[in-house]
């Protein structure tokens, strides 16, 4: 249909062209009735099927362009309706009396105006007698009222499948066939997807399931994506002719399309006799598959939206938890360094023979447990410390499994199914070791206390938008090549509700005092820049999926730890810390080890202390997290006056390797006597 608006509001001219192009109307819009007539004068347009004049235009009122528009040729047989602020039976009688039909009441909502317009076409349809016999002029206002119907479902619905259903029962009523279906666009399986149907039986439910596109209809066709087929018996295409054995005569398809975005395809069948599908036929069938496409594309966005604020609710949760986390960790790391320290500095002191040797040992192991303890608090927040390298994920996999066999229950059976082709990754092989650890511990906790398989598997992936907005978070990760490693148990399984919190720390199905694993697990590869994904329903088992970046970097071998005490060193060590009982026990290592420490409790200190003994300060031991002058801005002052001093930096709250921290050395909270000895020696030997 043709329709004509008036209205001097650019909001609302915008709002009225809209919706009647929504309606797949050709709209020509003009501001003034100046406009209008100027544009009549060129003699060569059709006449309207519908007009919508505002009251309130600016010269000719609406009124008055009525009266004077129903004598035109472009108007004679227009359905006019009204947009009027003033109900005033007056206003209404005198505009009723000028030739307009109906009115609307600004300012415009646009489900009413909507119905308004169904009206109207209906009436426009209705006055087309001279143009149409009578029985196609009910057809066609069967069909238009088969649109509103349709409008009416997309309106009134959220759920897809509910929407798609109700528009196929509408569809097989209007066009009076026996069969009306949907099949969405499944891109990630370059598929089709039947949806929707009405009518039909079980055999063509089961082939349309099989079908992978109607021809004609496929994303990649090169023609308007309309198959009309009279004769399906005689059809040169091999799938169409099959239809034949399926009991269908006649079939019209179309494809689905929206914003550009090919959606799927819909389409009617004729089963008890032959049909000859007209255009108008053809035309109706493309105006409920517009519909059809626009109710799904705005569940998707509105889908989308939901997992967006979801996610952004779940990131700020983490984010927080991990700031409370990360602050948690530095402070009780402050305390662990006294008493770890403590410990190691008497068992140092004590005779081999002496009784209270056990008991500090025993101090030592728990504070080596709460140590550990920290570093997962650390890794929730993202701030654990990640010494990176070319890592082959299928070794680190495969050495742990070797492990973890003589630890899990016996009633765990590993299957492993490890490639040797995945590429490398860029990671920290012990924090991979802990994920992977973590992992293998959960599926086989999984199990209790019945036999069951965990299977471990390592491979490559191309992932796209798609696979990754399905992961954990999904925090913009680039699509591309992902190295991968699946954990999966026959397990008891979860819930959605159990699913849904399986991250959080200190959260267990287990047993008081567990929970920590998989917070762990998700700090570490977010920290990675991977990505984590869950699938698991109750009786079905679990199974994890740790996505991370591939590399091209070769992996290199690790090497050992030697575990060697260090020797005696010399020098003047500036020991710079806010804590004075760290303070105290690194200066009574450090002076056990044969160095001279002099201490500064802020930045400010330090720098004074500097300047004080600038020949004789051999290294600079320095705490990050500070009052007053930081230890980042402390350092920078350090390698800006004196950059022959080496500095390790030490903190139990772990910095990002960048900036002013580049290449730093970095001692983490709590240390061993042995640990400080040896990072400030391998220091003064590196400057020497």
């Amino acid at each position: 249909m043709r329709t004509l608006i008036v209205e001097d509001d650019a909001a609302t001219r915008v709002l009225l062209v809209a919706t009647v192009r929504d309606r797949h109307h050709h709209a020509e819009a003009f501001a003034d009735a100046e406009s209008v007539w100027a544009f009549l004068s060129r003699g060569a347009e059709p006449a309207f099927d519908i007009a919508v004049v505002d009251i309130g235009l600016p010269g000719e009122d609406g009124i008055a362009f009525c009266r004077q528009f129903r004598r035109h040729a472009a108007g004679r047989h227009a359905i006019i309706l009204l947009v009027t602020a003033d109900e005033r039976a007056e206003t209404l009688e005198a505009a009723l009396a000028a030739g307009a039909h109906d009115y609307v009441i600004k300012p415009i909502e646009r489900r009413r105006f909507t119905v308004r317009l169904a009206i109207a076409e209906q009436r426009s349809l209705a006055n087309a007698t001279g143009r149409h016999s009578r029985r196609a002029l009910r057809a066609q206002t069967a069909r238009a009222e088969a649109l509103l119907q349709v409008a009416g479902e997309v309106n009134s619905q959220r759920d897809v499948p509910a929407i798609l259903q109700g528009i196929c029962n509408h569809t097989r009523e209007a066009l009076g066939v026996e069969v009306a279906a949907v099949l969405l666009h499944v891109p990630s399986g370059h598929r089709m997807e039947l949806t929707a149907m009405a009518g039909g039986n079980t055999t063509l439910r089961d082939f349309l399931a099989k079908v992978p596109y109607p021809p004609g209809t496929s994303p990649t066709a090169r023609d308007a994506g309309v198959v009309v087929i009279d004769d399906v018996e005689r059809s040169e295409v091999a799938p169409i002719r099959a239809l034949a054995g399926l009991g269908l005569r006649s079939i019209a398809f179309v494809r689905m399309l929206r914003d550009g975005e090919y959606l799927g395809a819909m389409g009617v069948a004729a089963v008890q006799r032959q049909r000859s599908f007209s255009a108008d036929d053809v035309a109706l069938l493309q105006g409920v598959a517009d519909q059809a496409a626009m109710a799904i594309r705005n569940a998707r966005l509105l889908v989308e939206r939901q997992r967006s604020e979801e996610q952004m609710r779940n990131a700020q949760k983490l984010e927080s938890l991990g700031v409370l986390a990360g602050g948690i960790a530095h402070d009780f790391n402050n305390l662990l360094v006294g008493v770890l320290g403590n410990a190691g500095l008497a068992l140092l002191e004590l005779p081999d023979d002496s009784p209270a040797r056990q008991p500090i040992r025993d101090i030592e192991v728990s504070a080596q447990r709460a140590a550990e303890l920290t570093r997962q608090m650390l890794a929730y927040s993202g701030r654990g410390r990640f010494r990176v390298e070319p890592v082959d994920l299928s070794s680190v996999v495969e050495e742990v499994s070797q492990l973890l066999r003589r630890v899990i229950s016996k009633q765990t059976q590993l299957s492993l199914r490890l490639s040797r082709q995945v590429p490398a990754v860029i990671a920290d092989v012990t924090q991979l070791r802990q994920v992977v650890m973590n992992l293998i511990t959960n599926a086989s906790d999984a199990l209790g206390d019945s036999a069951g398989t965990v299977t471990l598997e390592t491979g490559t992936v191309m992932a796209d938008r798609e696979m990754l907005a399905a992961t954990y978070l999904n925090e913009q990760l680039p699509a591309g090549p992902y190295v991968y490693v699946e954990i999966s148990d026959t397990g008891c399984g979860m819930d959605a509700a159990t699913s849904a919190r399986i991250f959080e720390p200190f959260f267990t199905t287990k047993f008081t005092g567990r929970g920590l694993g998989l917070a762990a697990v998700l700090g570490i590869v977010r920290g990675h820049k991977g990505a984590i994904s869950v699938q698991s329903a109750v009786g079905m088992g679990t199974t994890f999926r740790v996505l991370l970046p591939a590399t091209t970097s070769a992996a290199g071998t690790a090497e050992a730890a030697t575990g060697a005490v260090p020797g005696r060193g010399a020098g003047m060590i500036l020991l710079v810390d806010d804590e004075e009982a760290v303070r105290g026990l690194a200066r009574r290592v450090l002076e056990r080890g044969g160095y001279q420490v002099i201490e500064a409790a802020n930045g400010e200190d330090a720098i004074g202390a500097l300047a004080t003994h600038r020949a004789t300060v051999h290294a600079v031991v320095l705490d990050l997290t500070m009052p007053g002058l930081g230890g980042e801005a402390t350092l920078h002052r350090i390698r800006q006056d004196y950059p022959h001093v080496p500095v390790i930096v030490s903190s139990g709250y772990v910095p990002e390797e960048e900036g002013t921290l580049a290449g730093v050395p970095f001692l983490a909270k709590p240390y061993r006597p042995s640990e400080l000895v040896a990072a400030v020696k391998k220091a003064i030997d590196a400057s020497s």
